[in-house]
């Protein structure tokens, strides 16, 4: 996306719909409150860089709000602001075959239009309205949408408030009858060269949801008159935070609102990866880097984001584990427990603002997560291997160890030496293999840079071995890792994966074709094994000690349902940046699934790749950063503190030699 102007200069384009009556399904009472009160708002604090439409009621029929989004909308100029506000009914309805890979749970959620249902007319699919937000996001125009809309199909109501849901459409329709746009983009979706099975996705544009999809949206009385739950909290919290708040920011303030009233609705952001449009300041600007943990008040007690399947354990209480506010360290939380995907933290000498959010990491663990043996060899000088052992003590996480006294976790080797005549700090497994780049220099920056990659290795390779074998839900989700077969562009239903060895790698080679080497391209399916509906975030570990969930972010994959990671495109294999392509060259990547029966916050499994520059703004270290442990039978279901499970597939890509017979390789030829 292009560079934005000055946040200040943007110009924005608004479109406001507000759907109370419809020509089949129930009426609502506010939604035209909402644009009322979006419009009030976004003239106030705009001006004169703000040109507003509205769609109400009759004139928000399913082609009008099409038409709008492509002409208005897109309208936009690079370098601009486009604003889709929609608040009426949400519902699902099944999704067309041709489409499968695009919806894990079978079905589409979908606006319910004025006029759909009648005489033919369907819903808008979020499929639909993410491709049509997308064009306009492609001409380097910052696009958001806010939908207040349930995407459930109940259509129950609640005491105190109304639930802005439709029942669910039952007629599968005809890959004909969705917009062109989405049609032309699945037919003509073509490869996309990507570095180490890493792929971004095609969403250009910021989605804020009032709630999950198998969840309402409330309305309830706001100063007397009807209003959308997640607008009021969305424009009180717009109205409360600074103008660098991202994205995500904002939708944290307005889930901490919502819960304290209405415990069943989680607001959702999309996409949901660090470091990418999400992190954008609200109506653009610069990428800012998020929190990995937050803390946040929740009806009647402080939650953080994180939990058992991120790598905090159940620590002993005369062991407890601490949180620090970040840049605040005064500023304590102890974890009191921790359940699968989040844990319940208190205050230690302090009243933390339960209208405020807190950004937060690990000040105290009960274990290291690595032990570190500091020189001991002829070779190493005596008084930086001193420095280096008081550095590495100083760390949360790492712990030196005298003559091979490790007490569990990783080890490691740390060596001050002279290399090829220059001084360098060399990280070593305890074979006295590297483990890492050497880093030049003795001085202090050296020191603490070797320490931040020691430590960052440690985070990763604990979440690397992240399991709880005494889960009920071991195999019940499959990773399937498919051979992309020339002329196959969308991830098929039924072909066979392709199996592993007997030590467990698949092992993927290049092909040595008339234009060159070429990678390896594969599909990945998540095939759900049983009954249930289960969240599902697939993470890419590089060789490199990088963590990512591009591949799956995080969503529920239905009852014996089926989703396709990177929406069913072909994922080419390839070595890294940097890895010349040749014959014997290699690279791995471990493929890990993580499998819960409630949402995990996917952005806290995330790492960089080593020594890789610091996002900008980067204001605290991964939660990655977890404690060792080791898993005990106490980590199973109970007391609601759900279930989880991991499962892990190394893919090890190489390029042969003339005389190898890969095992698996393509042809394109």
């Amino acid at each position: 996306m292009s560079a934005v102007r000055s946040q200040s200069d943007n110009k924005v384009r608004a479109l406001l719909v507000g759907i109370d009556r419809y020509r089949v399904v129930g009426p609502l009472r506010g939604c035209a409150n909402d644009t009322k009160h979006v419009g009030a708002f976004l003239r106030q604090r705009l001006d004169a860089r703000l040109s507003m439409r509205c769609l109400l009621n009759e004139d928000a029929t399913r082609e009008a709000v099409v038409t709008a989004i492509r002409s208005h909308l897109g309208g936009a100029l690079p370098g601009e602001v486009a604003l889709l506000w929609f608040s009426g009914h949400g519902s699902q309805q099944p999704v067309a075959p041709e489409f499968w890979h695009l919806e894990p749970t079978g079905m589409s959620q979908s606006l319910v239009c004025h006029d759909s249902r009648a005489l033919g007319v369907p819903d808008l699919t979020d499929k639909e309205l993410s491709v049509l937000l997308d064009r306009v996001a492609e001409r380097g125009v910052h696009t958001v949408v806010v939908l207040d809309c349930c995407h459930s199909g109940s259509g129950t109501r609640e005491l105190g408030f109304r639930a802005r849901a439709a029942p669910a459409a039952t007629t599968v329709p005809s890959a004909a009858e969705y917009v062109p746009e989405l049609r032309e983009l699945v037919a003509g979706l073509r490869d996309q060269q990507v570095s180490g099975l890493t792929i971004a996705g095609r969403a250009q544009h910021v989605a804020l949801s009032a709630c999950q999809a198998h969840e309402l949206a409330a309305e309830r009385v706001v100063d007397g008159e009807p209003r959308g739950l997640f607008t009021a909290s969305l424009l009180e919290a717009l109205g409360q935070l600074g103008t660098h708040a991202t994205y995500r920011d904002l939708l944290l303030a307005a889930r901490c609102r919502i819960e304290n009233v209405r415990a069943a609705q989680t607001p959702v952001l999309y996409p949901v990866h660090r470091d990418g449009l999400a992190d954008q300041p609200i109506f653009g600007g610069a990428i800012t880097s998020p929190e990995s943990m937050t803390a946040r008040w929740s009806i009647d007690r402080w939650l953080v984001d994180a939990g058992r399947c991120h790598g905090i354990p159940v620590s002993p209480s005369h062991i407890p584990v601490l949180m620090s506010v970040t840049h605040n360290a005064d500023r304590v939380l102890r974890v009191v427990e921790v359940r699968a995907g989040e844990s319940t933290v208190e205050p230690l000498g302090w009243k933390p603002d339960p209208a405020k959010r807190y950004g937060v990491a690990l000040s105290r663990v009960p274990a290291p997560l690595a032990w570190v043996v500091v020189g001991g060899t002829v070779d190493d000088e005596p008084t930086v291997c001193a420095r280096l052992t008081d550095a590495v003590n100083s760390s949360v996480h790492l712990r030196s160890a005298v003559g091979g006294d490790y007490a569990g976790g990783l080890q490691m080797r740390l060596a001050a030496v002279h290399r090829l005549g220059h001084a360098v700090l060399r990280i070593l497994r305890p074979d006295g293999s590297p483990m890492a780049p050497d880093v030049r220099g003795h001085g202090e920056q050296s020191i603490r840079t070797v320490v931040a990659w020691m430590e960052h290795i440690a985070r990763w390779t604990q979440l690397k071995e992240l399991a709880n074998p005494w889960s009920s839900l071991v195999g019940a989700v499959r990773m399937e890792i498919v051979l992309a077969r020339p002329g196959i562009t969308i991830a098929p239903q039924e072909d066979p994966p392709i199996p592993t060895e007997e030590n467990g790698e698949l092992t993927l080679t290049y092909d040595r074709t008339r234009d060159g080497w070429q990678p390896p391209q594969v599909f990945i399916r998540l095939r759900n094994t049983t009954n249930r509906r289960l969240w599902c975030v697939l993470l890419n570990l590089t060789d490199r000690y990088r963590s990512h969930a591009s591949l799956f972010p995080g969503d529920f994959v239905g009852p014996m349902g089926m989703a396709a990671a990177a929406e069913g495109q072909r994922i080419p294999v390839v070595l890294p940046t940097g890895r010349p392509v040749g014959p014997g060259a290699t690279s791995t990547d471990w493929c890990k699934l993580i499998v819960a029966d409630r949402e995990v916050n996917p952005t806290a499994l995330e790492l960089p790749a080593l020594g890789e520059p610091t996002p900008r703004g980067r204001r605290s270290p991964s939660i990655a950063e977890f404690l060792g442990w080791e898993p005990t039978r106490d980590m199973t279901v109970a007391n609601g503190v759900g279930d989880w499970t991991t499962s892990i597939v190394p893919v090890v890509t190489r390029v042969p030699h003339a005389h190898d017979h890969p095992r698996v390789a393509l042809d394109d030829r």
